[in-house]
């Protein structure tokens, strides 16, 4: 009897262990209402996203692809901080109970859920002030920031222009919410999208340190 009790105490203590692993202090999650994993899918999510890449996995929660709002998994790994800079790996996790398509042929999966190549992202932000406050805007590394502070400047202040012709407008309460910014070497314009859904975007270029906005478009998602 004693050997029974010893031996349920430490498959109790396994599996408080193996919990821990999943969703303890280094892993947290971050569910919706209608959206959610059991402890053993969490474990199978970990599990899949270490093999795609990121080795410290920190926080499991649910994304929504746009415009079709289709729902995933999104899988962090260990934020890394350098200044205004910050940056982790993430990887996107999709669920056949969720979404109705099939793995990519390169597809790694565990149970239910899979990633689809190239796996993992590298996902970088710079820090920003506006109006006195941090703004966290998504932005690669190959633009430096005394570019970066030119650029949201501009627009918050509202110095830029217009290319000859255009007809374009832009609603400068918007302006005040920048998303991310991103560089086309090709084209050698920028992009930037603003508000909390990313309704405008913005493509302009740098002429001289200053911007001059070549399109708007909006996205009502």
């Amino acid at each position: 009897m004693k050997d029974r009790l010893t031996l349920l105490c430490i498959l109790l203590v396994l599996q408080v262990v193996q919990l821990a692993c999943a969703r303890g202090g280094e892993i947290t999650t971050n569910f919706e209402k209608n959206a959610t994993l059991t402890d053993q899918q969490v474990r199978s999510v970990v599990q899949l996203a270490r093999e795609c890449g990121p080795t410290e996995p920190t926080e499991v929660s649910i994304g929504h692809t746009r415009p079709l709002n289709r729902r995933f998994i999104i899988v962090r790994g260990m934020e890394q901080v350098n200044g205004r800079r910050k940056s982790y790996e993430r990887v996107d996790v999709l669920y056949s109970a969720w979404i109705r398509m099939s793995p990519h042929g390169s597809a790694k999966r565990v149970g239910d859920f899979w990633a689809n190549p190239p796996y993992r992202m590298k996902m970088q932000f710079a820090t920003f002030q506006l109006g006195g406050k941090p703004v966290t805007i998504q932005m690669s590394d190959e633009i430096t920031l005394q570019t970066a502070d030119t650029i949201v400047d501009a627009f918050v202040t509202k110095k830029f222009r217009f290319k000859q012709g255009s007809h374009e407008s832009l609603d400068g309460s918007r302006l005040r919410e920048p998303s991310w910014l991103i560089y086309d070497k090709r084209t050698r314009e920028y992009k930037m999208a603003f508000g909390s859904l990313m309704n405008y975007e913005v493509w302009f270029e740098l002429i001289g340190g200053e911007v001059v906005v070549q399109n708007v478009s909006y996205v009502d998602y």
